[in-house]
């Protein structure tokens, strides 16, 4: 959060400070603040914004505020507010920034969407965006993203949107209102899924007969004809041969493909699962897609991939990263995926600003991978995701998604089923199949050289975690083996794809077996008899089956502290949908009791199980025909 500052003496004091209050579970006010003000008497205020960094101006106000004890002064100056606190003039108010995560322009209606941020200290501060001279007000929302340091929020942030109809050249500037005074924001932030940006000089959007471009604190809406959007262009490719020398050529020689082939004969929709498989919802969707001759379908995937030959059988596969995907991906008018990784938004990665105005235009349709049950509203949110279309499975899945702060309508929230559930079939063995989530505490993000992208990988001391202890200690469990065997079963432990070296590391007795990708999802779920899983979203397609399952949940309060989402709608021990196991004797003992019945579910429990699904059948016809209708 905080720069490094390079005098050490008082680098080191202000670090024990930050630390005091991070480490404070009640909220940090000016007036309860005594012990830090005196601790800070005497560091100098350049010594602290130096420390924090201007780009995070809310924490300087914050800290400075405690230092005096007391609040700021706003005095005005043209266009701006200066903030004073005590004896330092903190910063201007133009010191923040607009964030600019869309940009859409339909029927001559343009809507823009974002956020502001402010010091909390400052209390409410108002917003308008100023046309053409014009102050017009936009519609606000709460994003539940504000920053803390410790318990007290020092950094409100707020989402806007705002529409205007165009019918002449405007000129767009956001206000902060605070006091009665105006500021303008001094910059414009294009987030990753605006069309425009000036991360290189000359970036523009066109559409419809308009071009957008950023210039400093101002959006710039200009209508344009051929020969200004010839301008633009050429003098964007001026830029980005003095930005990217060595990329110039391949980026102009991709830009020229799209202007050439963009008005196309029949829609062009890919398809993709994860990067390195074809297992998944993708995969199923695309198969029933080889029906629908009105859509050129693709699949990507790596041509490392051991699905690559099988999926060339099936239909159209382009390699993922080829000189062919890209032009695909920019031809588009839909990604289906059953993922939401950056690759299936943006596949050129860090050269994505070379066709910004481009690579967006596709929809995103997120098929899932599994039925969410609990809080993702954090990273799946349409701030990160902006999804067309987001593939849900019961009724309250799909209300949650629109409860939640997702910030998604019912216009993208569409309850079909997975697609996957039109090829799942029961074909129990005397299988124990163990299934565990991934941990994200335990692993950290890398870049992959080889594959151009980055990649989840296992922390170093992996194995002396609670994770693999737990699941060693049961695989090699005595009494487990002992009842496998007189029951005629045996177990089988899939590690989750972003976990697959894990596999590896677990020691297996005769009893078990470790399964790898060579047995797909769809098998796995046939085949399995029960399933004992712990937080992860596969126990649904062992519901849809009427198959029995158990939560291992040795590590609750710690999962949902350092995972990617928290504690929703489902209510694990709701024991219709499967039994809560704290610990590994407990666990063995259920295990133990359903081997005895041959993992029979009551019929009552399968009533309950029913209850749960709006379809039973035509779930890849859904999908597409809400595909069909979007935008």
């Amino acid at each position: 959060m905080f720069s490094i500052h390079y005098n050490a003496d008082y680098n080191t004091r202000l670090k024990e400070i930050f630390k005091k209050i991070e480490e404070s579970e009640d909220i940090v006010t000016i007036e309860n603040a005594a012990s830090i003000r005196k601790r800070m008497k005497h560091i100098p205020d350049q010594e602290i914004i130096a420390y924090i960094g201007m780009a995070d101006m809310p924490g300087i106000i914050y800290i400075l505020c405690l230092k005096y004890g007391q609040k700021p002064q706003l005095i005005p100056i043209p266009d701006d507010v200066m903030i004073r606190v005590g004896e330092c003039n903190a910063a201007n108010m133009s010191y923040l920034a607009v964030y600019l995560h869309f940009l859409r322009f339909e029927g001559g209606m343009l809507t823009l969407e974002g956020n502001v941020s402010y010091p909390a200290v400052l209390g409410a501060c108002g917003f308008g965006v100023r046309v053409n001279g014009h102050v017009m007000d936009a519609v606000m929302t709460d994003m539940h993203l504000d920053l803390k340091m410790g318990a007290t929020v020092y950094e409100k942030r707020t989402a806007f949107t705002f529409s205007t109809e165009l019918s002449e050249d405007a000129d767009i500037v956001f206000l902060n209102k605070i006091n009665g005074f105006e500021a303008e924001y001094g910059r414009i932030n294009a987030m990753r899924f605006s069309p425009v940006a000036d991360h290189i000089p000359g970036q523009y959007f066109w559409k419809d007969g308009w071009i957008f471009y950023i210039d400093g604190r101002k959006l710039i809406c200009r209508k344009a004809d051929a020969d200004l959007v010839k301008k633009k262009e050429l003098v964007f490719r001026e830029a980005l041969k003095e930005y990217a020398p060595s990329k110039w050529e391949w980026a102009c020689k991709l830009r020229d493909y799209y202007y050439k082939n963009r008005k196309k004969r029949k829609q062009i929709w890919l398809f993709m699962d994860r990067p390195e498989a074809a297992d998944d919802n993708a995969k199923v969707l695309f198969r029933y897609m080889q029906k629908k001759q009105d859509i050129d379908s693709w699949f990507i995937l790596s041509k490392d991939s051991g699905d690559y030959a099988g999926m060339a059988e099936i239909g159209n596969v382009a390699e993922i990263y080829s000189e062919q995907h890209y032009k695909l991906h920019l031809l588009a008018d839909y990604i289906v995926s059953s993922q939401c990784n950056g690759v299936v938004e943006n596949p050129f990665w860090e050269d994505g600003e070379f066709f910004r105005d481009l690579y967006h235009r596709p929809g995103i349709i997120f098929l899932q991978h599994g039925v969410i049950k609990d809080d993702m509203s954090g990273t799946l949110n349409r701030y990160n995701t902006n999804f067309t279309g987001f593939v849900t499975s019961t009724e309250a899945e799909w209300r949650s998604i629109l409860d939640y702060p997702y910030f998604y309508t019912e216009k993208e929230v569409w309850l079909t089923g997975l697609p996957r559930f039109d090829e799942l079939t029961d074909r129990k063995e005397k299988i124990i199949l163990i299934m565990p989530s991934w941990r994200q505490g335990l692993m950290k993000q890398a870049w992959n050289e080889e594959k151009h992208n980055m990649q989840w990988v296992l922390k170093p001391g992996f194995e002396k975690s609670d994770f693999f202890k737990s699941y060693k200690s049961l695989l090699e469990n005595e009494k487990l083996g002992e009842m496998c065997e007189h029951y005629g079963y045996k177990l089988a432990f899939m590690a989750h794809p972003l976990m697959k070296p894990c596999a590896g590391m677990l020691a297996a007795d005769a009893v078990c077996e470790i399964w790898d990708e060579s047995v797909s999802y769809k098998e796995a779920f046939g085949r399995g008899a029960l399933l004992v899983t712990d937080y992860s979203s596969v126990a649904f397609d062992f519901l849809y089956l009427h198959k029995p399952v158990i939560y291992y949940q040795f590590d609750r309060e710690a999962f949902f502290r350092e995972h990617t989402y928290r504690p929703g709608y489902f209510k694990y021990e709701n024991e219709d949908l499967g039994y809560i196991c704290e610990d590994e004797e407990a666990l063995v003992r259920k295990v133990c009791g359903y081997m005895e019945t041959d993992c029979q579910v009551s019929e009552e429990h399968k009533v309950k199980i029913e209850a749960l699904w709006p379809y039973r059948e035509g779930f890849c016809e859904r999908v597409y025909k809400k595909i069909r209708e979007a935008r």
